[in-house]
């Protein structure tokens, strides 16, 4: 039967995936090399900036060819720190940041971005920034919650001045028994719950 070639014209989506996927396995192996020269375990955050100084392809768009040579030439460098005492100090920041009223949650520490601003191999010393996303919620400590700002007030005033506070989304006041109307006038019969 006759001959089928299996030659395919290149695409400049072929050499940019080709130089991708180069450049994703290069990356992989440094960092492995970088974390075995630093002597640290996974217990150590690694973040990394890289410089792409050159890449050379030995095809280009419009060749015929069912395949083709790539490679990258770059640096990279990395900053290793203890995982665990950066999250430590983060929830700090970030506990600080939100004050004693509000208690830290729905912070992950996986979802952390760092990035490295400085640098200074000869020092050993690096400066970082970070981005990290948390919620804070209201605890019963909060002095907006005080028992005694809502003493004698009616279910209304209770509840609008409940829905002024920062980050109340909604209110729900029961009293027993359900004909009386105000809040009652001890601080010991109050109970403040938050969710």
């Amino acid at each position: 039967g006759p001959a089928v070639s299996t030659r395919q014209s290149v695409t400049s989506n072929d050499l940019l995936e080709a130089q991708k996927s180069v450049e994703e396995l290069l990356l992989k192996e440094a960092q492995g090399a970088l974390r075995q020269k630093a002597e640290v375990d996974e217990g150590w955050q690694m973040v990394v900036t890289k410089h792409i100084l050159d890449r050379k392809t030995s095809a280009k768009v419009g060749d015929i060819t069912n395949q083709f040579s790539t490679s990258i030439k770059g640096e990279l460098t990395a900053v290793f720190f203890p995982i665990k005492d950066m999250e430590a100090y983060i929830r700090t920041r970030l506990r600080d940041k939100i004050g004693e009223d509000r208690e830290l949650v729905g912070f992950d520490p996986q979802k952390v971005v760092y990035s490295i601003e400085q640098i200074d191999p000869t020092s050993e010393r690096a400066t970082l920034s970070l981005v990290a996303k948390a919620s804070s919620m209201l605890t019963t400590r909060s002095r907006v919650l005080a028992k005694e700002k809502f003493v004698g007030l009616s279910l209304e005033e209770a509840t609008q001045r409940l829905l002024r506070v920062d980050g109340v989304e909604s209110v729900r006041i029961k009293i027993r028994p359900s004909w009386i109307k105000k809040i009652p006038s001890s601080q010991d019969r109050i109970e403040i719950i938050v969710e």
